[in-house]
């Protein structure tokens, strides 16, 4: 199992690649930054829910019970897994 500090890591890099796919859309208003954002959220959804994963709007991953370790790296997979389809 990675430690905490490969998961902060793991999930600093997940960061910088969103940002840097955020940023492609080149959004030029407050407006159409939004509607990019949206449109990435909802596609997150869907791709994470086809892996039977649910996160919910804008990427955030709960659970009302304690989460360890196995559950983070399948979330952090499937958020590397459709950062890395969205940059095809």
């Amino acid at each position: 199992m990675a430690g905490l500090a490969e998961v902060e890591q793991r999930a600093q890099e997940i960061l910088e690649r969103e940002q840097k796919a955020y940023e492609a859309a080149n959004p030029k208003s407050r407006k159409a930054f939004q509607q990019a954002s949206h449109v990435i959220d909802e596609a997150l959804f869907m791709f994470g829910l086809n892996r039977g994963r649910f996160l919910s709007s804008g990427g955030r991953y709960c659970l009302s019970t304690a989460m360890g370790d196995a559950e983070v790296e399948k979330y952090l997979a499937t958020v590397e897994e459709f950062l890395g389809e969205l940059a095809r």
